[in-house]
């Protein structure tokens, strides 16, 4: 099995307690692991990454296809589905929670839409 990390868990992580000079091995360990075919990331997160033109960007940007994995006939297969999957979840949560916006419905047109795609194209974790 291996774990899919969302553009967030790269941001968030430069941004806050594991800086790239800060914490380097930290991205050491994510470059270990994708060696060693437990941790990757999708193309969608690694264009995200590549949008903010900064150290993460050039980090990413190494890192290449093996790290940040295109999509494949499995997941091309699932694509109507998956958004309609997203929609019923978000509607859900809603639903549930007592919030009347459309706080989630941006993902669907954004990035975060193709992890649960490729989570349920595979038997990865989506982190």
């Amino acid at each position: 099995m291996a774990y899919l990390l969302d553009a967030n868990v790269f941001i968030q992580a430069k941004n806050l307690h594991y800086g790239l000079d800060f914490c380097p091995a930290f991205w050491e360990w994510l470059i270990a692991n994708n060696t060693g075919g437990s941790v990757f990331s999708i193309e969608k997160v690694g264009d995200e990454i590549a949008a903010g033109g900064d150290d993460l960007s050039n980090w990413a940007a190494q890192r290449g296809d093996g790290f940040f994995l295109k999509p494949d006939a499995a997941l091309r297969a699932l694509l109507p589905r998956p958004i309609n999957f997203y929609a019923e979840v978000v509607e859900r949560l809603k639903e549930r929670s007592g919030v009347n916006s459309d706080w989630g419905i941006k993902d669907l047109r954004g990035k975060a839409v193709w992890l649960p795609r490729e989570d349920r194209a595979t038997d990865d974790v989506v982190l």
